[in-house]
């Protein structure tokens, strides 16, 4: 499905018919659209040298495409998302120059979606990377971190460099740390438990480092950037929800069946095991309009991941059966408000963790 596109597409009523033609997207803010069977929408935003920026697409009931250009309107694309089905798109990179940046949303069959830029590297409005405060090594002397001007920090092989920020109930943190020399890692952790992560990221080399922290309660969060070797980085701060109303997720229940099923906490990385040829239940409230991205990695043994909308456990809305060890996501949209679920099949016994995100509102 993918292939090098003309510049021109359907007509669409409000503009995007085109890289002269194509919308604006703003930062942060999800935008719906509709696309008919071999048409193309065009989205733009501006970019400095060097910005990280992350497109995702939810198609509503059809097979649609991602594709990026830029800067500039450029002949070939510089990244393309092309999932089957009614699979949730993705677009993540850096930007090479300053200057305009291009998506487009193929319609691979017609299709409605919801589409939504972020910037987890950079903020444009803030001011120039600051330099951190003395301190930060260790929990108590943790340096705050403000949401959204990237911040210089350094570390040396074996040390740790902590981090604070405050978090209210419903509240998610993203942290990003980009090592500038060498191999880094960051976590993340909880108020009241400094003794075990909720999230870990570990990839190789200058890889962007990224952690979710879902708030249940108030208070102090935190990320440590770990030096596997000495480094300068840049770390980031997003905070996003606030306190809410919706029944509050928790472990509790044994995840059995579905009236036991375990509530999830967007943001919140989950460590659990099954059986084989049994299976473990989990659930999350949403609204309707919202999305839900459940992701779930087996650590030991093939397991496979199904999805379900609230008031039909019979049918599985999305399916992921991949082999062996790869990771496994399902995306569930929600039509009415009420709980919806994941639910983790043992092919095999095997140890896993789960993870869920929502995007969207009612």
């Amino acid at each position: 499905m993918a292939t090098t596109p003309p510049t021109t597409a359907a007509t669409v009523s409000d503009g995007g018919t085109s890289f002269d033609d194509a919308i604006p997207l703003t930062i942060g803010k999800q935008v719906s659209g509709q696309v008919a069977k071999g048409a193309k929408r065009f989205y733009k935003f501006d970019l400095t040298a060097g910005q990280a920026f992350v497109v995702t697409m939810q198609p509503g009931e059809g097979d649609l495409d991602l594709y990026g250009h830029g800067p500039g309107p450029t002949d070939a694309a510089i990244g393309i998302s092309g999932k089957s089905n009614t699979e949730g798109e993705e677009l993540a990179m850096k930007a090479s120059d300053s200057g305009t940046y291009y998506v487009y949303v193929d319609g691979c069959t017609t299709s409605s979606y919801k589409i939504r830029l972020t910037t987890p590297g950079a903020v444009p409005t803030q001011p120039a990377t600051t330099v951190a405060e003395a301190g930060g090594a260790s929990f108590d002397d943790a340096i705050i971190l403000t949401p959204g001007p990237k911040v210089a920090g350094s570390v040396v092989k074996d040390a740790k460099v902590h981090y604070k920020f405050h978090l209210r109930p419903g509240q998610v943190a993203t942290v990003v740390m980009c090592p500038t020399e060498g191999d880094l890692d960051l976590s993340g952790y909880r108020v009241g438990n400094t003794s075990t992560a909720v999230d870990i990221s570990g990839k190789s080399d200058l890889a962007m480092e990224t952690v979710n922290i879902g708030a249940n309660t108030e208070g102090w969060h935190y990320a440590v950037v770990d030096g596997f070797s000495t480094s300068d980085f840049e770390i980031t701060l997003t905070i996003s929800g606030s306190a809410t109303d919706e029944p509050p997720a928790t472990t509790s229940g044994s995840g059995a069946s579905f009236n036991d099923a375990i509530a999830l906490t967007p943001g919140l990385a989950v460590e659990s095991s099954v059986a084989k040829g049994a299976k473990v239940h989990y659930k999350f409230h949403l609204k309707s309009g919202q999305v839900a991205t459940v992701v779930m990695h087996p650590l030991e043994a093939d397991l496979d991941l199904s999805g379900y909308r609230a008031g039909d456990t019979d049918t599985a809305v999305d399916i992921s059966g991949k082999s062996d060890l790869a990771e496994e996501q399902v995306n569930i949209s929600a039509k009415a408000e009420g709980w919806h679920y994941a639910v983790v099949d043992g092919f095999m016994t095997s140890k896993f963790t789960i993870k869920l995100a929502i995007t969207g509102g009612s």
